[in-house]
């Protein structure tokens, strides 16, 4: 592409950024300012090729001339369009650097509102956050005194319960020592009571040791009615009576049933279990199996001999 259709589009091409921008003031003012900034640089790129192209077809020397006549008119012609061109390029550049200036200070301001506004919430955040910092502070230490009074009040506490549980403990051992006398006492004097008894006991044994003692017997046997029984002591066996019985009355120990107060007397009790005494009355209760085995001559006189007395006295 030559020179000339080179320049030619240049121009071209501004004059129709400068239709565009004349007629497009509701386009933002940084769309117009980056169109106009490209506009006046393509203006001093193609200034230089203007004023190329001008001389070139100013010359009147034909000897130098580089464009026949109508090429010239041509050149010309591109050079007044150019020339004509160039006011309303100054006149769109004043009239958008002063909006974009406008623009630039508002947005100026806008940033330094903007910054003094978040310097104000960082002051605010801060100071949040010192006040929040020194709360906790607060809390903390309050926390700490709260935990050192519960623990004071804690320590006393278990001082008191130690206190409480020594003295509990001293009265109880107390109170367990206090048992512990009165039943050794307890057992002292049962002790005594118990030898006293077996001392009245023996000395009736001996006072006794030297008399028959008679006991009266009355059987459940028809016809025997009540026949007496003596014996050396009542320090003895229920078994050593019914022993006498066998001998004196000549019913078997086997067959024997003794009843005293109501109660059937067992054989290895002492008589004196049962607070029996001289010419105390028993009953005594004979098997069926007493008239199969008729006793022996032996217990048969011994019985007719112990109970002729019991007849003549008329029993207990």
């Amino acid at each position: 592409m030559t020179l000339f259709k080179r320049t030619e589009a240049i121009v071209q091409e501004i004059e129709a950024t400068v239709a565009e921008l004349s007629s497009s003031s509701s386009l933002p003012i940084t769309d117009q300012k980056r169109k106009l900034d490209q506009m006046i640089g393509k203006a001093a790129e193609v200034a230089p090729s203007i004023t190329r192209l001008r001389k070139a077809a100013s010359e009147t020397d034909p000897a130098k001339k580089t464009y026949g006549e109508g090429m010239t008119t041509k050149v010309l012609a591109l050079c007044d369009k150019y020339d004509a061109v160039k006011p309303s390029v100054e006149e769109q550049t004043s009239r958008i650097n002063g909006a974009y200036e406008v623009v630039q200070k508002e947005e100026a301001l806008k940033m330094q509102q903007e910054e003094k506004a978040a310097a104000e919430k960082a002051a605010a955040e801060a100071a949040a956050r010192s006040a929040a910092e020194e709360a906790a502070a607060a809390k903390r230490k309050a926390d700490e005194e709260a935990a050192a009074e519960k623990a004071r009040k804690e320590a006393e506490a278990a001082a008191a319960k130690k206190a409480d549980e020594a003295k509990a403990a001293a009265e109880a051992k107390a109170k367990a020592q206090a048992a512990s006398d009165a039943k050794a006492k307890q057992d002292a004097e049962a002790l005594t009571a118990k030898a006293k008894e077996e001392a009245e006991k023996a000395a009736a044994a001996a006072a006794s040791a030297g008399d028959k003692i008679t006991l009266n017997v009355k059987s459940n046997v028809s016809g025997e009615g009540s026949k007496t029984v003596e014996i050396d002591t009542l320090d003895t066996t229920v078994l050593t009576l019914m022993e006498a019985i066998e001998k004196q009355l000549g019913v078997a120990v086997s067959q024997q049933r003794l009843i005293f107060s109501g109660k059937v007397l067992d054989k290895a009790k002492m008589l004196t279990d049962y607070s029996i005494k001289p010419n105390c009355s028993l009953h005594i209760v004979v098997s069926a199996a007493l008239g199969s085995s008729p006793p022996s001559r032996a217990a048969a006189a011994a019985a007719s001999s112990s109970s002729s007395p019991a007849a003549a006295s008329g029993g207990g």
